[in-house]
């Protein structure tokens, strides 16, 4: 018996571990109230899925270079903005949108601006960022209209910039001593922010869900739920690097919603999420996932609604509205 005893330790730890990290689902009943072929519209290539709570779902089409807003109420479905340039209102290469009560912010990496447009259709302002190295890539607006932008191009004082309303900034933080790690590749991912202004990013390829307070202080670094890391992030051919072979993507967007971050869960090689995570906003603690039955790009939340953009195997996009009782989430 003496001989059989660690055995018996060893079986009976690696079935709590198995146990422990066995997902839970919530039973949360999606009704679909609208899907949207986006074709029909005349959208073929969709991104940068962002809706309020007002249900504003704003996206980009970037196959026309154009900014798209559709009410859920209303159904109307609004092609705000198309122009390739460097004018006001106009764009080069954007990367991310967010939508707040009545304004889109958009972050265009080329022009190395932020450009507004009220979700009336009318162009609102364009602020410069005049900050050297911070190239918008991904942003966040919080309650008060402060903003985070997570720049595609390193910095000696990082990676993450916290801006005031007018987009003069406030604060940077996120130093990386590796220089291979300050590649995209690492730095990649969605943005949220809470009424409190602390600043949530979901890695793209790494497992890392991180919490920062406004002045950059780690507030949880959490691993992805049930997410085996990629082994390899990049491969290096002399001075060039590339996505390492088979790497998978961790995480989708985020969101900070009734105290809980919100993440669309991957573990995928193409851009499509599986399933929705919820974790704890003060601990990065796992709480449970929800099924939603379907593979998506992206997804947005609010109380009344889950939209998820989606392509279909013929190539198109949908917006697929969903509605829910979000009294179910805790």
């Amino acid at each position: 018996m003496k001989k059989l005893y660690p055995a018996i330790l060893l079986i009976a730890f690696f079935t709590i571990r198995i146990e422990a990290q066995q997902r839970t689902y919530k039973d949360i009943e999606l009704t679909l109230i609208n899907d949207i072929n986006l074709s029909d519209e005349g959208v073929y290539k969709a991104h940068s899925l962002t809706m309020n709570d007002r249900g504003d779902i704003a996206i980009f089409d970037y196959g026309e270079t154009r900014l798209i807003h559709f009410n859920i109420e209303s159904q109307i479905f609004n092609k705000i903005k198309k122009g390739i340039g460097r004018g006001p209102g106009e764009f080069k290469r954007v990367k991310n949108l967010k939508i707040s009560r009545d304004k889109i912010y958009i972050a265009d990496l080329d022009k190395s601006s932020i450009i507004v447009w009220r979700t009336n259709g009318e162009f609102d302002t364009e602020f410069k960022i005049k900050d050297k190295f911070v190239r918008p890539s991904r942003i966040a607006i919080c309650e008060d209209n402060s903003s985070y932008i997570l720049s595609l191009q390193y910095g000696p004082e990082g990676i993450f910039h916290n801006y005031n309303n007018e987009f003069k900034r406030s604060s940077s933080f996120k130093k990386i001593q590796e220089q291979d790690k300050r590649l995209p590749y690492y730095t990649d991912g969605n943005l949220a922010c809470d009424e409190d202004g602390n600043l949530y990013h979901a890695a793209r390829y790494l497992s890392s869900i991180k919490k920062y307070s406004r002045i950059g202080d780690v507030l949880f670094d959490v691993p992805v739920f049930n997410f085996e890391p990629n082994k390899k992030i990049i491969e290096k051919d002399g001075k060039w690097t590339s996505p390492a072979k088979g790497i998978r993507r961790a995480s989708g967007n985020i969101y900070i919603f009734k105290n809980n971050v919100v993440v669309g869960f991957s573990n995928s090689t193409y851009i499509e999420s599986k399933l929705i995570d919820l974790y704890n906003s003060q601990n990065g603690k796992y709480k449970y996932s929800i099924q939603v039955g379907e593979k998506f790009n992206e997804f947005a939340i609010n109380e009344k609604y889950i939209v998820l953009l989606m392509e279909s195997k013929t190539g198109d996009f949908h917006l697929k509205i969903y509605s829910f009782n979000s009294s179910l989430i805790d």
